[in-house]
């Protein structure tokens, strides 16, 4: 269940000013991290998310800057979670540069801080990222955005091992035919374990295919294939 709201105000010429608020309830995969017994229900949760984003330049400028500011707010409702519940503060600085109508260069750095409220919880950490990128719509049938870099995540308890590495976030939509789609998707990131205690974080590696095809106004066709593979870290 999602319910949302967002404007963009135009306050200058130059310059724009976006803010979204929304709600959440939703629920993890079954199997999905910790649960008690097999019998339970998926982990569920609900989260608000607030953002606000200025963007300095217009399109057809020869560059752009955009400043956002994010808070998210998710606690665990059910299957004894609540030691996951996070407060998240993310800020990130992009700036654009164009090369053409339909291509942009972009350097993002960003700032992630991910606060767990529960006093038995000790894996708050903060999240480091500079990545570096291309966007474009190349022609009629093919979209994308590819964005590599580093990270380094340090852990607040020096228990926990920090990690460092390759980052990726892509996305590379091609239609051949306006009713056929293939998006290919492509990532690397770190992310928290749902351990108690939290022992240790993971890197994640992820790739995916989808196809959708309409063969008719009435008749559609989805498929996909992913492909994951997690590294855990327990030392530096």
């Amino acid at each position: 269940h999602y319910l949302g709201a967002d404007t963009t105000l135009d306050l200058t010429k130059k310059f724009n000013l976006n803010a979204g608020l929304s709600y959440q309830y939703g629920h993890e995969p079954r199997g999905f991290a910790v649960a008690p017994n097999a019998a339970d229900e998926p982990n569920e949760w609900d989260q608000w998310t607030g953002k606000v984003e200025g963007v300095y330049g217009r399109r057809i400028a020869k560059a752009q800057i955009g400043l956002s500011l994010e808070r998210q707010s998710r606690d665990y409702t059910n299957n004894g979670q609540s030691f996951r519940d996070t407060d998240t503060d993310i800020v990130t600085l992009t700036g654009y540069y164009n090369l053409g109508p339909k291509t942009q260069l972009l350097l993002e750095p960003s700032i992630t801080h991910i606060d767990y409220v529960n006093t038995g919880s000790n894996q708050d950490n903060t999240v480091r990222k500079l990545l570096a990128g291309v966007v474009w719509v190349a022609t009629a049938k093919t979209t994308g955005k590819v964005k590599v870099g580093t990270f380094r995540k340090d852990f607040k308890d020096i228990a926990i091992g920090d990690t460092s590495g390759l980052s990726v976030d892509a996305e590379v939509v091609w239609k051949p035919k306006p009713y056929s789609a293939l998006t290919f998707k492509a990532s690397r990131d770190a992310y928290d374990t749902a351990l108690v205690g939290g022992a240790a974080s993971f890197d994640s590696e992820q790739l995916s295919v989808d196809w959708e095809h309409n063969f008719s106004e009435l008749t559609q066709l989805q498929t996909g294939l992913a492909v994951e593979k997690d590294a855990y870290n327990d030392i530096d």
